[in-house]
Protein backbone atom coordinates (compact mmCIF):
# COMPACT_ATOMS: atom_id res chain seq x y z
CA UNK A 1 0.00 0.00 0.00
CA UNK A 2 1.41 3.39 -1.02
CA UNK A 3 2.19 5.58 2.06
CA UNK A 4 1.60 9.21 2.22
CA UNK A 5 3.44 11.78 0.15
CA UNK A 6 4.38 15.15 1.81
CA UNK A 7 5.59 17.56 -0.64
CA UNK A 8 7.27 20.17 1.68
CA UNK A 9 9.79 19.79 4.63
CA UNK A 10 11.58 22.72 6.85
CA UNK A 11 14.41 21.58 9.29
CA UNK A 12 16.09 23.25 11.85
CA UNK A 13 19.47 21.60 12.99
CA UNK A 14 22.59 22.11 14.82
CA UNK A 15 26.08 21.23 14.09
CA UNK A 16 26.47 17.71 12.84
CA UNK A 17 29.58 15.75 13.88
CA UNK A 18 30.13 13.79 10.19
CA UNK A 19 30.62 9.74 10.38
CA UNK A 20 33.28 7.76 8.55
CA UNK A 21 30.33 5.64 7.12
CA UNK A 22 28.51 4.41 4.02
CA UNK A 23 25.12 4.03 2.56
CA UNK A 24 23.92 1.04 0.21
CA UNK A 25 20.80 1.24 -2.27
CA UNK A 26 19.70 -1.72 -4.19
CA UNK A 27 16.89 -3.22 -6.45
CA UNK A 28 14.54 -6.14 -5.05
CA UNK A 29 16.62 -6.70 -1.63
CA UNK A 30 19.15 -5.09 0.83
CA UNK A 31 22.95 -4.31 -0.37
CA UNK A 32 24.36 -8.21 -0.20
CA UNK A 33 21.34 -10.28 -0.30
CA UNK A 34 20.79 -13.17 -2.62
CA UNK A 35 18.73 -11.16 -4.79
CA UNK A 36 19.94 -7.70 -4.53
CA UNK A 37 20.49 -5.94 -7.88
CA UNK A 38 22.58 -2.82 -8.82
CA UNK A 39 20.59 -2.98 -12.52
CA UNK A 40 17.06 -3.55 -13.26
CA UNK A 41 14.83 -3.39 -16.47
CA UNK A 42 12.13 -1.36 -15.88
CA UNK A 43 8.49 -3.56 -17.28
CA UNK A 44 6.17 -0.64 -17.33
CA UNK A 45 3.29 -2.83 -18.02
CA UNK A 46 2.78 -4.97 -15.23
CA UNK A 47 0.69 -2.64 -12.76
CA UNK A 48 3.97 -3.08 -10.38
CA UNK A 49 6.83 -1.41 -8.75
CA UNK A 50 10.57 -1.28 -8.42
CA UNK A 51 11.52 -0.96 -4.96
CA UNK A 52 15.22 0.43 -4.23
CA UNK A 53 16.23 -0.70 -0.50
CA UNK A 54 18.31 2.14 1.40
CA UNK A 55 20.55 0.78 3.82
CA UNK A 56 23.43 2.35 6.03
CA UNK A 57 26.51 1.24 8.20
CA UNK A 58 27.51 3.33 11.06
CA UNK A 59 30.64 3.04 12.78
CA UNK A 60 30.07 4.36 16.02
CA UNK A 61 26.87 4.39 18.18
CA UNK A 62 24.45 7.26 17.47
CA UNK A 63 22.51 8.55 20.50
CA UNK A 64 18.77 9.13 20.93
CA UNK A 65 18.20 9.11 17.39
CA UNK A 66 14.25 10.27 16.25
CA UNK A 67 14.78 11.08 12.58
CA UNK A 68 16.59 9.73 9.65
CA UNK A 69 16.13 12.32 6.42
CA UNK A 70 18.33 11.50 2.88
CA UNK A 71 18.43 12.88 -0.32
CA UNK A 72 18.49 10.38 -3.61
CA UNK A 73 19.23 11.73 -6.91
CA UNK A 74 18.23 10.61 -10.54
CA UNK A 75 19.12 11.46 -13.81
CA UNK A 76 18.09 10.10 -17.65
CA UNK A 77 20.40 9.23 -19.94
CA UNK A 78 20.36 10.62 -23.22
CA UNK A 79 17.62 12.89 -23.14
CA UNK A 80 17.80 17.24 -22.51
CA UNK A 81 15.10 16.76 -19.99
CA UNK A 82 13.06 14.96 -17.76
CA UNK A 83 10.29 12.19 -19.92
CA UNK A 84 6.67 13.01 -18.01
CA UNK A 85 6.50 9.80 -16.46
CA UNK A 86 9.82 11.19 -14.17
CA UNK A 87 7.94 14.15 -13.76
CA UNK A 88 6.79 12.82 -10.22
CA UNK A 89 6.17 16.26 -8.28
CA UNK A 90 2.77 16.61 -7.53
CA UNK A 91 1.49 18.41 -10.41
CA UNK A 92 3.46 16.36 -12.61
CA UNK A 93 2.09 13.75 -14.86
CA UNK A 94 3.45 10.84 -12.77
CA UNK A 95 2.79 12.58 -9.30
CA UNK A 96 1.18 9.81 -7.73
CA UNK A 97 4.11 7.44 -8.92
CA UNK A 98 6.43 7.60 -6.03
CA UNK A 99 6.02 5.81 -2.47
CA UNK A 100 7.84 5.28 0.55
CA UNK A 101 8.19 2.63 3.05
CA UNK A 102 9.29 1.65 6.26
CA UNK A 103 9.04 -1.91 6.97
CA UNK A 104 12.21 -4.04 6.15
CA UNK A 105 11.42 -6.91 4.22
CA UNK A 106 11.67 -10.13 5.61
CA UNK A 107 13.96 -11.60 2.78
CA UNK A 108 16.24 -8.03 3.63
CA UNK A 109 18.39 -10.34 5.93
CA UNK A 110 21.89 -8.53 5.98
CA UNK A 111 20.47 -5.28 7.02
CA UNK A 112 21.30 -4.90 10.97
CA UNK A 113 20.03 -8.88 12.75
CA UNK A 114 17.12 -6.51 14.12
CA UNK A 115 15.36 -3.35 12.59
CA UNK A 116 15.70 -1.22 16.00
CA UNK A 117 14.83 2.07 14.31
CA UNK A 118 11.49 1.52 12.50
CA UNK A 119 10.36 -1.74 14.42
CA UNK A 120 9.43 -5.00 13.17
CA UNK A 121 6.88 -4.10 9.94
CA UNK A 122 7.75 -0.01 10.66
CA UNK A 123 5.52 -0.80 13.85
CA UNK A 124 7.36 2.56 15.25
CA UNK A 125 7.66 4.93 12.47
CA UNK A 126 6.28 6.75 9.55
CA UNK A 127 7.83 7.25 6.59
CA UNK A 128 7.56 10.16 3.73
CA UNK A 129 8.47 11.55 0.53
CA UNK A 130 9.48 15.37 1.56
CA UNK A 131 9.62 16.47 -1.98
CA UNK A 132 10.57 15.80 -5.25
CA UNK A 133 12.66 18.09 -7.23
CA UNK A 134 12.96 18.60 -10.44
CA UNK A 135 15.71 19.83 -12.38
CA UNK A 136 17.70 22.49 -13.28
CA UNK A 137 19.07 22.68 -9.87
CA UNK A 138 22.71 22.03 -8.08
CA UNK A 139 22.21 18.50 -8.36
CA UNK A 140 22.28 18.80 -12.29
CA UNK A 141 20.73 19.58 -15.45
CA UNK A 142 16.98 19.73 -16.71
CA UNK A 143 17.18 15.81 -16.61
CA UNK A 144 17.63 15.30 -13.16
CA UNK A 145 15.62 15.28 -10.15
CA UNK A 146 16.11 15.02 -6.65
CA UNK A 147 14.17 12.50 -4.21
CA UNK A 148 14.24 14.14 -0.31
CA UNK A 149 12.30 11.58 2.40
CA UNK A 150 11.84 11.36 5.67
CA UNK A 151 11.53 8.14 8.35
CA UNK A 152 10.50 9.07 12.42
CA UNK A 153 9.73 8.12 15.17
CA UNK A 154 8.15 10.05 18.18
CA UNK A 155 10.12 12.51 19.95
CA UNK A 156 9.19 10.75 23.13
CA UNK A 157 10.83 7.17 22.10
CA UNK A 158 14.12 7.85 20.65
CA UNK A 159 16.35 5.05 20.25
CA UNK A 160 20.36 4.38 20.29
CA UNK A 161 21.12 3.01 17.43
CA UNK A 162 25.08 0.58 17.29
CA UNK A 163 27.53 0.71 15.22
CA UNK A 164 26.17 -2.07 12.71
CA UNK A 165 23.97 -2.08 9.28
CA UNK A 166 20.84 -0.69 9.71
CA UNK A 167 18.08 -0.59 7.38
CA UNK A 168 16.75 3.08 6.30
CA UNK A 169 13.73 2.45 4.32
CA UNK A 170 11.99 0.98 0.60
CA UNK A 171 11.51 3.41 -2.42
CA UNK A 172 9.12 2.41 -4.94
CA UNK A 173 8.15 3.47 -8.31
CA UNK A 174 4.90 2.60 -9.04
CA UNK A 175 4.51 2.16 -13.53
CA UNK A 176 0.64 2.48 -12.89
CA UNK A 177 1.09 5.76 -14.71
CA UNK A 178 2.87 4.76 -18.07
CA UNK A 179 1.49 4.40 -21.30
CA UNK A 180 2.64 1.09 -21.47
CA UNK A 181 0.53 0.41 -18.55
CA UNK A 182 -2.81 2.53 -19.95
CA UNK A 183 -1.82 5.84 -18.66
CA UNK A 184 -0.93 8.66 -20.14
CA UNK A 185 2.73 9.20 -18.81
CA UNK A 186 5.66 8.62 -21.56
CA UNK A 187 9.56 7.87 -20.59
CA UNK A 188 9.11 4.67 -18.49
CA UNK A 189 11.67 2.87 -20.23
CA UNK A 190 14.22 5.70 -20.27
CA UNK A 191 17.67 4.48 -18.99
CA UNK A 192 17.91 5.92 -15.43
CA UNK A 193 20.43 6.31 -12.92
CA UNK A 194 20.02 6.79 -9.17
CA UNK A 195 22.25 7.76 -6.43
CA UNK A 196 21.92 7.65 -2.59
CA UNK A 197 23.98 10.99 -1.73
CA UNK A 198 23.10 11.70 2.09
CA UNK A 199 21.50 10.53 5.51
CA UNK A 200 20.90 12.53 8.86
CA UNK A 201 20.37 11.38 11.99
CA UNK A 202 18.31 13.57 14.29
CA UNK A 203 18.06 13.75 17.90
CA UNK A 204 15.44 14.82 20.08
CA UNK A 205 14.33 18.82 19.91
CA UNK A 206 15.93 20.75 22.55
CA UNK A 207 16.84 24.59 23.00
CA UNK A 208 17.86 26.25 19.56
CA UNK A 209 16.42 23.34 17.53
CA UNK A 210 16.84 19.99 16.81
CA UNK A 211 20.26 18.43 17.02
CA UNK A 212 21.88 16.17 14.23
CA UNK A 213 23.48 12.77 15.79
CA UNK A 214 24.87 11.91 12.54
CA UNK A 215 25.70 12.58 9.06
CA UNK A 216 26.51 10.10 6.40
CA UNK A 217 27.77 11.21 3.08
CA UNK A 218 29.76 7.93 1.90
CA UNK A 219 29.30 5.06 -0.38
CA UNK A 220 31.51 2.15 -1.18
CA UNK A 221 32.61 1.70 -4.64
CA UNK A 222 29.19 2.19 -6.49
CA UNK A 223 26.88 0.60 -3.46
CA UNK A 224 24.68 3.32 -3.41
CA UNK A 225 24.12 3.33 -7.06
CA UNK A 226 21.62 2.07 -9.01
CA UNK A 227 20.29 2.26 -12.71
CA UNK A 228 17.11 0.77 -14.66
CA UNK A 229 16.65 0.31 -18.09
CA UNK A 230 20.37 0.06 -18.97
CA UNK A 231 21.17 3.53 -17.77
CA UNK A 232 25.18 4.34 -17.14
CA UNK A 233 25.87 5.43 -13.93
CA UNK A 234 29.49 7.10 -14.75
CA UNK A 235 28.04 9.00 -17.69
CA UNK A 236 24.52 10.18 -15.77
CA UNK A 237 24.34 10.62 -11.58
CA UNK A 238 27.92 10.97 -9.71
CA UNK A 239 26.91 10.55 -6.06
CA UNK A 240 28.04 14.26 -3.81
CA UNK A 241 30.18 12.44 -1.38
CA UNK A 242 32.27 15.51 -0.62
CA UNK A 243 29.12 17.32 1.01
CA UNK A 244 29.41 18.89 4.65
CA UNK A 245 26.71 19.25 7.08
CA UNK A 246 26.20 22.80 6.10
CA UNK A 247 25.54 22.12 2.30
CA UNK A 248 22.99 19.66 3.29
CA UNK A 249 21.20 21.65 5.77
CA UNK A 250 21.32 24.73 2.98
CA UNK A 251 18.95 21.79 0.97
CA UNK A 252 15.73 22.12 3.22
CA UNK A 253 16.04 25.95 3.60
Amino acid sequence: MKKAILLAAVLTVAAAPAFASSMFMRWTQCFGDVNAASSLVFACDDFGSQDAFITYQLDAVASQVVALSGGVDLAIEGSPDLPSFWHMEGSGCNGSGLGISDARSTLCTNAGGIPTFSGSGGATTDAFVTAYLVGPGDFGGANHARILWAVVRAASNPVNLTAVRHFACILNIFDDGAVEAGGSCEGCTAPVAMAANWIVLESPAQAGGEVVTATITSGDLGSDVVTLSNGATGSVVVPTHSRTWGQVKNLFR
